[in-house]
């Protein structure tokens, strides 16, 4: 009996100890339950021949119990769930059961939900595609991709025909915030599908590779007009009557920055003083800032340069009776004209009106009534432009004497 009493009293005592030690496990390691969703499911043991198109879902929910510190280790893992299709020999629609690659997790239940997925197989083809950069990051300074070495010209994209067939683009992306003019960089090549999602389910090849991505000055181009300078102005009485460029407008390239400034390029500088003469020659174009780039470098320029022609209207000057005949008596029914003439500036600005003497020329006109036309009477350097009357009547009558003379002045 008292044997019976020893070993009862022990067996309690060790249940004791055991129901101690769990209270300090579980105050120090609580058990907890977390739920992991989003984990990707890949196929495995997929035929020769087969790719697969499509996994429905594509990504399984997965609830972990058990300590604490497992399960926090276990949620830094990469978690992968697997579709085996080993025994698969046919396109087609196959239920299959899934299961995680990490086959154990001592301690830990898990459990999968939904723990199987549709996984579509068809016939293995593939496609090539050119890859498309995308730009990541911020460019140092005012630079641009020049040249990129190393990348493949195509990148064969191969599964099955539905796959493929929403396949839109390869890309890969290149982080540009770099110092220097080129460096290396590792870029993963990722399949786009029509609905601007990554595709998973197709073989890249290659998946990756290293580049050598060279930078250079980053520079625009646009078109400016050319502007004439001149300096100066011609001699007196000269003007400029027109001027040509050709071609008006020239190519400007440089910096965005420098570009966005400019409204208009302009010619090295043209004097013109004191000049009478044409200028039509080449001349070169300025460049406003030394980091552009000027197409053409020259244009031809054309400056037309005249004489200034000023106007004048003087009325009522007196007309003049010139070699008169003796024996002979002359009047004008009008006798006054008025007249419209040009010149230079100057000349008109200094003219003597006693130089413009219009008259008739008698000298070889007979007795009787004539309607004859003026002579302006203008001095060198003036020209009509009218007159008003431009004819006159003539009255020739014989007087007593009714000699014949010969014609005076």
């Amino acid at each position: 009996m008292i044997i019976i009493r020893q070993n009862i009293g022990i067996a309690i005592i060790a249940l004791i100890v055991a129901l101690l030690i769990k209270s300090y496990v579980w105050i120090i390691d609580p058990p907890t339950s977390v739920e992991l969703v989003n984990i990707h499911v890949q196929p495995k043991n997929i035929p020769i021949g087969l790719s697969v198109s499509r996994i429905i879902p594509d990504r399984i929910e997965l609830e972990l119990n058990g300590p604490k510190s497992k399960i926090e280790t276990l949620r830094n893992r990469d978690l992968t769930a697997i579709a085996d299709l080993a025994g698969i020999e046919e396109e087609g629609e196959y239920q299959v059961r899934i299961r995680l690659s990490q086959s154990r997790f001592q301690g830990v239940r898990s459990q999968i939900h939904p723990d199987n997925v549709m996984v579509i197989v068809g016939r293995y083809q593939k496609k090539f595609f050119s890859p498309e950069k995308i730009i990541s990051g911020d460019f140092i300074g005012n630079r641009k991709i020049s040249k990129i070495d190393g990348l493949p010209d195509t990148i064969e994209v191969s599964g099955s025909l539905t796959s493929l067939e929403n396949v839109q683009k390869v890309v890969y992306e290149i982080d540009v915030n770099h110092p220097g003019d080129s460096f290396t960089q590792e870029v993963k090549f990722n399949v786009i599908s029509n609905e601007e999602k990554i595709i998973t389910n197709l073989k890249v090849d290659p998946e990756s590779v290293e580049i050598k991505v060279h930078l250079c000055e980053h520079t625009i181009s646009q078109t400016l007009p050319v502007v004439l300078n001149i300096s100066g102005t011609p001699a007196t009485d000269y003007s400029i009557e027109s001027q040509e460029i050709s071609p008006l407008y020239v190519e400007v390239s440089g910096a965005p920055d420098i570009l966005r400034k400019l409204s208009r390029i302009e010619t090295e500088r043209i004097s013109i003083s004191g000049r009478k003469s044409d200028i039509n020659r080449d001349i070169n174009l300025v460049a406003p800032n030394p980091d552009i780039t000027l197409n053409p470098e020259t244009v031809r320029v054309k400056v037309a340069i005249t004489q200034v022609a000023a106007r004048r209207e003087i009325k009522n000057i007196l007309i003049e009776v010139r070699r008169r005949k003796n024996g002979y008596k002359y009047s004008l029914e009008t006798s006054t004209v008025d007249v419209l003439i040009q010149g230079s500036m100057s000349k008109m600005n200094n003219l003597d009106l006693n130089l413009i003497k219009p008259s008739v020329d008698v000298s070889a006109i007979q007795a009787g009534r004539h309607t004859v036309k003026l002579n302006a009477g203008l001095p060198s350097g003036v020209s009509l432009i009218s007159m008003n009357p431009a004819e006159v009547v003539l009255i020739v009558e014989k007087t007593e004497e009714g000699k014949t003379s010969s014609p005076v002045e």
